[in-house]
């Protein structure tokens, strides 16, 4: 009977995952930068879910913390959108007028709640979201997945990793319409079940 691998051990795990920075080139990284202080850090980070939205505003969070900004980070998501609403207004409430306001998930907001939202950074240094789709705030970049980022994150997690693996993972980006996230879950239940 072989030993069941430790979850630490799964080339595929959260952790690992969560590790791994936005990929993308440094010339789109200074058109970034250079469109969000042209909008004054005002701006949506558009893309289909698990293509790394929120990964790139925690690279831009960190991004403006670097410059001495100051920055507060609200998220939003459908498994807890009553709590998590609140945990927003009450941050905006204890945001200042410097502040830049990350909101992660912004279209669970209703048109009411958008409005207050909106109500509310109206005197803020910035607001930066992140959507699925373009339309409530101006479009300052579009996270996309592919095959060759699939393959340069899985060279990078799991470099031992055979056709068969490579295989599942292009299979399933294909199944779950570009969804790197789900990919690596599978993945994850892939390595742990072996």
């Amino acid at each position: 009977m072989h030993a069941r691998m430790r979850p630490a051990d799964n080339p595929f795990s959260a952790r690992r995952i969560d590790a791994i920075p936005y990929r993308m080139p440094e010339e789109a990284w200074a058109q970034l930068c250079a469109r969000l202080e042209a909008l004054r850090f005002c701006g949506a980070i558009t893309g289909p879910h698990g293509a790394g939205k929120t990964t790139l505003l925690e690279r831009i969070a960190a991004h403006l913390r670097s410059r001495g900004l100051a920055v507060a980070h609200g998220f939003l998501n459908s498994d807890n959108r009553r709590g998590a609403l609140s945990q927003v207004r009450n941050q905006l409430l204890a945001c200042g007028p410097d502040t830049i306001f990350l909101l992660d998930g912004a279209e669970q907001l209703g048109p009411l709640s958008w409005r207050y939202v909106k109500w509310r950074t109206r005197k803020f240094r910035g607001f930066i979201v992140t959507c699925h789709a373009p339309g409530r705030l101006p479009e300052v970049y579009r996270c996309e997945t592919s095959a060759p980022l699939l393959d340069a994150l899985l060279k990078e997690l799991a470099p031992e990793c055979d056709a068969s693996v490579r295989n599942l993972a292009h299979q399933t980006l294909l199944r779950r319409k570009g969804n790197l996230r789900e990919v690596f879950f599978e993945l994850y239940d892939y390595h742990a079940a072996r």
